[in-house]
C-alpha cells in the first residue's frame, strides 16, 4: 500500500511494517514511537521528500529502503539509530 502524508505522523509504540509499500512524505516527518523494523525481504519505497525522526529509537533495516522520487528526492534520518545497514 501507499502512505501519503498531509502532516506529521506519530507512530504508536506498537506500530509494525507487515509488508512492502511506499511512502509519499510530501516533506513531512514520521516520528517513531519505539524501535521499528523493516522486515527481511520487504522494501519501503520513498517517492517524495520524507523525514524519519527516530526520537532516539532504532530503525532496523533487515529489508530495504528505496528512493524513487527522482534525483532531488530526499530521505532525512534524524535522532535515529540505524541497524542492519551495510
Amino acid at each position: 500500500g501507499t502512505l501519503e502524508l498531509d502532516g506529521d505522523l506519530y507512530l504508536a509504540s506498537d506500530a509494525t511494517i507487515p509488508d512492502s509499500g511506499s511512502i509519499d512524505g510530501n516533506g513531512y516527518v514520521i516520528f517513531l514511537g519505539s524501535d521499528l523494523e523493516i522486515p527481511a525481504g520487504k522494501t519501503i519505497t520513498i517517492t517524495s521528500d520524507t523525514v524519519i525522526d527516530g526520537q532516539g529509537h532504532v530503525l532496523d533495516l533487515l529489508g530495504n529502503i528505496l528512493i524513487t522520487g527522482g534525483a532531488t528526492t530526499k530521505l532525512t534520518l534524524r535522532n535515529v539509530i540505524i541497524k542492519g545497514f551495510e
